[in-house]
């Protein structure tokens, strides 16, 4: 089987695990946090850990085994916002969490009492206070995050080591990186700025400080621009093998884009598949004399459809 979770949000909210693709409830994990879940991860490899962090007033990080349906460790991962949560690849017992203002490096250690979630908060330095929405783990246990100005920051060993920018002190992305992805020996970077930068991983990985700065320039090996006024939010890759430079991107704005990510010069121009409302939906109604329904949302936007053809008018 493969599985999923889907964390709740609400009064005592709980995790409930679905097999797919039959879409069965499989086990439900309760008592993790006391209002919403904002993020979870299932551990690399046979997937028997799952990771969980919780929202307002309690915050905490709680590591599953979900298929017992218990609790292995649990500690508070901040006091403020956190937004991600995940395994480390490569190395066994490590996770790292960051949300609104920080970055936390944890590890699953055993001490006299037995096993403990510790955790060592990411000290900024010289470097600005920011919100760290993406991060990737790398190989060699270092943590390369974004920024809300739109640099990159390298840390080791719970410090910044270098902050990266592209040359001539421009920024990696204009505003607040929302995705990094480790690929084959490339990273991927993508952000508000509606762009798709592809940076070298080794350039990255041995960045150091040059002279008295603490910024490391370097130029993408490529950039895409994916469409005006498209701020992404999230990017997958097509899980279709001919299609193996094929992404997927979610746009805050309203729609699902496809995009080619390769180095080429056959490399076609991003496609938008289609569009949504962008923000809550506030309100529906169905038409009293056709199968037609409209919906109109916080954005802004009427939406009319056709319920049969579940087609957009």
């Amino acid at each position: 089987h493969s599985y999923f979770a889907v964390g709740e949000k609400g009064n005592q909210p709980v995790i409930a695990i679905y097999t797919y693709p039959e879409l069965v409830l499989h086990r439900v994990l309760r008592g993790g946090t006391e209002q919403l879940y904002s993020h979870m991860d299932f551990s690399p490899g046979d997937g028997h850990l799952l990771a969980s962090v919780g929202g307002n007033p309690d915050y905490m990080l709680t590591v599953w085994d979900w298929q017992k349906e218990s609790i292995v460790l649990r500690s508070k991962a901040f006091s403020q916002d956190i937004y991600r949560v995940t395994f480390s690849p490569e190395n066994p017992g490590q996770l790292t969490t960051s949300g609104t203002g920080h970055i936390r490096f944890w590890k699953m250690a055993t001490t006299f009492t037995g096993l403990k979630l510790q955790g060592q908060l990411g000290k900024f330095g010289r470097t600005e206070l920011s919100d760290i929405t993406a991060y990737v783990e790398l190989p060699d246990g270092k943590v390369l995050s974004g920024t809300e100005w739109g640099n990159l920051l390298l840390w080791d060993g719970g410090f910044i080591k270098v902050e990266i920018s592209k040359k001539g002190k421009k920024f990696c992305h204009n505003g607040l990186i929302e995705v990094l992805f480790l690929d084959e020996g490339e990273l991927i970077s993508t952000g508000v700025d509606g762009y798709v930068r592809v940076w070298d991983f080794e350039t990255i990985d041995n960045a150091d400080i040059v002279e008295e700065s603490n910024v490391f320039e370097m130029e993408p090996l490529l950039e895409v621009k994916v469409g005006n006024d498209v701020s992404l939010k999230s990017l997958a890759r097509s899980v279709d093998p001919d299609t193996p430079t094929l992404w997927y991107a979610q746009d805050a704005g309203g729609g699902i884009w496809k995009t080619d990510i390769v180095v080429s010069h056959t490399r076609k121009a991003p496609e938008k598949l289609c569009s949504f409302h962008s923000g809550g939906i506030v309100g529906l109604a169905c038409s009293p004399v056709a199968h037609q329904a409209a919906s109109v949302a916080q954005d802004g936007s009427v939406r009319v459809y056709d319920l049969p053809s579940r087609q957009l008018l």
